[in-house]
């Protein structure tokens, strides 16, 4: 089993690698090679935390895996993340384990890359003006692989602590050069005129609302993802949306509150959401006009965690990163 820590992943793995190992798992959960059963959340009260267990088999691939992600807020004060957790990648076929990784920023990565992959077929081509309600590491990978599929020019950013604000942009300033960011005082300031807004908050009613949107817009919400009774975009944004786009449609319409609240108040219907897969294979249709409103939801799934541990397992091979640990005698790859 190989074993690759923190440094391992942000060495040899970029979010270009992310976006093409979601595209795959996106097109294997459609096709039906990808089995996720449903997660396992356990609650600890007494540090504010909460863990989720998240199995899934991509059975083309030949591969199965766990990840094990807790949210730990108080780890701040620790000077330890706030994310924290393991992949672990198994042999489909043998069940020997192939990969143990970090994966609190595997999470990071996928999730940003999940929009990535969604604003390919969502976004207007001719995007530059990018909105972000949101400032911690979900709110970077966002903007990292958002500028990877579209030509962004401009982040306004919102979060109701300015110096956040100030800390995202000297952040993210290094990583992407030529990219004008602007503090914006309100979400309203920062949506208006945007042509891809992306919430990425802790909220539990909405930040974000159909008035600030202007014809033409791609929302995102990627904040929520565990519960379907807290949201981040009002049901009128959905009522107007020409296209609603779930990761994985079956978790979504079990724990996205963005898309379950309309859905209970029969703003919209189930047949409106759609698989982000579906676009990915080109069965389903994206973006049809430069003026229609789209939106995309996101509460992740363990299928693209694994997907992504896959490939990252192949690159470290190649290029020798990480540790090998025999578990087993004689074991052989």
């Amino acid at each position: 089993m190989r074993v690759l820590s923190l440094n391992d992943v942000k060495e040899i793995f970029t979010m270009c690698d992310a976006i093409e190992a979601v595209e795959t798992a996106c097109a294997e959960n459609v096709k039906g090679n990808m089995e996720t059963p449903n997660k396992i959340h356990i609650v600890n009260n007494a540090n504010n935390s909460d863990t989720l267990f998240m199995p899934a088999r991509l059975s083309r691939m030949g591969i199965m895996g766990l990840k094990i992600i807790s949210r730990v807020p108080n780890n701040v004060n620790k000077g330890l993340p706030t994310s924290i957790g393991m992949v672990i990648i198994f042999d489909d076929l043998t069940g020997l384990p192939l990969l143990a990784m970090e994966a609190g920023y595997l999470t990071n990565i996928r999730t940003g890359a999940l929009t990535g992959v969604a604003c390919k077929h969502l976004a207007r081509p001719d995007s530059t003006k990018l909105a972000i309600i949101g400032t911690g590491v979900q709110a970077q990978t966002q903007a990292l692989a958002i500028a990877e599929v579209l030509n962004i020019g401009e982040i306004r950013i919102y979060s109701r602590k300015p110096e956040r604000v100030c800390r995202f942009i000297r952040t993210m300033e290094a990583s992407l050069a030529g990219i004008n960011f602007i503090p914006a005082t309100s979400g309203e300031e920062a949506v208006r005129g945007a042509d891809v807004v992306v919430c990425a908050t802790s909220a539990i009613n909405p930040v974000l609302f159909r008035d600030w949107i202007a014809p033409g817009t791609c929302v995102c919400a990627i904040g929520t993802y565990n519960t379907s009774r807290e949201r981040e975009v009002d049901s009128e944004t959905l009522r107007d949306a020409s296209i609603i786009v779930a990761d994985c449609r079956k978790a979504v319409l079990a724990f996205g509150g963005d898309v379950i609240i309309p859905l209970k108040e029969g703003v919209i219907n189930e047949a409106q959401v759609i698989d982000l897969g579906e676009l990915v294979l080109g069965t389903k249709n994206g973006r049809q006009s430069a003026s229609e409103i789209t939106f995309f939801k996101s509460v992740g799934f363990a299928g693209v965690d694994i997907s992504i541990g896959k490939k990252l397992f192949e690159k470290a091979k190649e290029l020798d990163v990480g540790i090998e640990v025999p578990l087993y005698p004689d074991e052989k790859r």
